[in-house]
């Protein structure tokens, strides 16, 4: 029966699969154990941050409506922040902002305007409301 493996050598046994890109074959032949120990260490040391992000996100829907139903507005603010919904403005100086996401990442639910549109837009005039002490039938003076 072989030995159990030291901390030492889980982490040389990393250290040669990630660093120095040797094949299990390889690491086992250097460090002088099986493929199935290497494999094994490899396994249990394989990187789980991936998998922890695609559980979180799975649970994002839960965790917004949960957060909406219980939290105050700060921490619901805050959690969909961290869930990319609503994302904080960073770069507008010390005041907190949010903007709503609408649509897919990289494609907007509507295009954005251009600058001749935006010109455009400000330059229409609204037609004026009748004095609030209009007639409402016929918008002459005080009713």
């Amino acid at each position: 029966m072989a030995k159990p493996l030291t901390d030492v050598e889980r982490a040389e046994i990393l250290h040669l699969a990630s660093v120095e890109g040797l094949s299990q074959r390889r690491i086992a032949a250097k460090t002088g154990r099986n493929r199935s120990t290497i494999q094994e260490v490899l396994k249990a040391l394989a990187p789980t941050t991936a998998l922890a992000k695609a559980h979180y996100a799975a649970q994002a829907l839960d965790l917004a409506r949960r957060a909406t139903d219980t939290a105050n507005v700060e921490q619901i603010l805050e959690i969909h922040d961290r869930l990319g919904v609503l994302e904080r403005k960073r770069d507008t100086g010390p005041a907190a902002a949010f903007q709503i996401n609408i649509g897919m990442p990289g494609a907007p639910a509507c295009p954005i305007p251009t600058q001749a549109q935006i010109a455009e837009a400000k330059a229409l005039t609204l037609p004026s409301a009748p004095p609030i002490d209009a007639d409402p039938d016929t918008g002459d003076g005080a009713a």
